[in-house]
């Protein structure tokens, strides 16, 4: 068990990296008032052709924007996309994720064509705190002992399946299908407490719904954490 313990690496918090945002290129004629945001530029330009009020005078592209907002008018906000690479969540938030579908792109690690022998564990939030109050010297609760163990034994038996599903495996196969068919059986004995990391893409509008949805206090613990690590 402890060797097994020194292959598992237990996750606490997530981890955010913008990959992309806005690059605006101003129009030749449709002037805009100063600002040195690419996105707000972009959507001040969609929202200023709504009503032909364009000029380097006009009112503030930051109060422009808040009068868009505040009437509700989000459709501008859709012009605006963020891309970001997101690591140390659950395979158990990443099903709540996914299920954001207007305006969202994802790219995920796949357990069929990654082996996850030595994946790490994502902690659930309850569980972080018992355990991070373990690591700094505390008694380690049973409640703590046996999810942890549970961990473990399940890692365990994958791995046991993927070494044991190689004699089984059709020969008529290319070794590189031979693995996605083994671990395609296999990865059904994972928790969903495995880290994943995805690349997520949203517009502006899509990531707004998303921080009001998640950051709720009727969120699950770890989508909210998330939420407003993103946000």
């Amino acid at each position: 068990e402890k060797r097994e313990e020194k292959m598992i690496k237990f996750i606490t918090e997530p981890t955010v990296t913008i990959l992309s945002v806005p690059v605006f290129t101003p129009h030749p004629r449709y002037k805009l008032p100063p600002s040195v945001h690419d996105t707000e530029q972009l959507i001040a330009h969609a929202g200023k052709g709504c009503y032909d009020s364009y000029g380097e005078d006009g009112r503030s592209i930051e109060e422009h924007i808040s009068s868009l907002v505040d009437s509700g008018h989000g459709s501008v906000l859709e012009h605006a996309n963020v891309s970001v690479f997101i690591e140390g969540i659950s395979r158990g938030c990443s099903h709540e994720i996914v299920r954001h579908r207007a305006g969202f792109a994802y790219s995920q690690r796949s357990t069929r064509y990654v082996d996850e022998s030595e994946c790490n564990v994502v902690l659930e939030p309850f569980f972080a705190d018992l355990y991070e109050e373990y690591n700094k010297g505390e008694v380690q609760p049973i409640i703590l002992t046996d999810y942890l163990r549970s961990l473990r034994s399940s890692l365990r038996y994958y791995r046991m399946t993927i070494e044991n599903l190689n004699e089984y495996a059709p020969n008529t196969m290319s070794k590189h299908d031979q693995r996605k068919w083994i671990r395609g059986k296999a990865r059904q004995l994972l928790p969903i407490a495995i880290e994943t990391r995805m690349t997520m893409t949203a517009n502006l509008r899509a990531w707004w719904h998303f921080f009001i949805a998640r950051s709720s206090r009727y969120a699950e613990p770890e989508i909210r954490k998330l939420a407003n690590l993103l946000f």
